[in-house]
């Protein structure tokens, strides 16, 4: 299980709209609010990084919002699992991938 905390910005007078979103997904709780600043502190909890890219590309393409961004991520037992050897990471491939040009 991963926990994820993240900081929203939003168009202020967009709240209600954007709440109702944030409710459609169940993996997302509104930790905290500053309405008038138009911010919001989000928790996600996904079982793993797959579903929270989905999560964060799902936050990005909504007009609502202005900017998605993780303050903190947990990867709970997944570190464990790191640490005892059950989960081996490849370093080839990391090396392999291509990088993410900012535009």
């Amino acid at each position: 299980m991963i926990f994820t905390s993240a900081v929203l910005e939003f168009h202020k007078d967009s709240y209600k709209e954007l709440l109702s979103f944030i409710e459609s997904q169940s993996q997302v709780e509104v930790y905290d609010k500053d309405i008038d600043a138009g911010k919001l502190v989000l928790v996600i909890s996904t079982e793993d990084d797959a579903e929270l890219e989905v999560i964060q590309k799902t936050f990005h393409a909504n007009k609502l919002v202005i900017d998605f961004t993780y303050h903190a991520i947990h990867f709970g037992e997944s570190v464990d699992k790191l640490i005892d050897g059950e989960i081996k990471i490849d370093f080839e491939d990391i090396n392999n991938k291509k990088k993410n040009k900012l535009q």
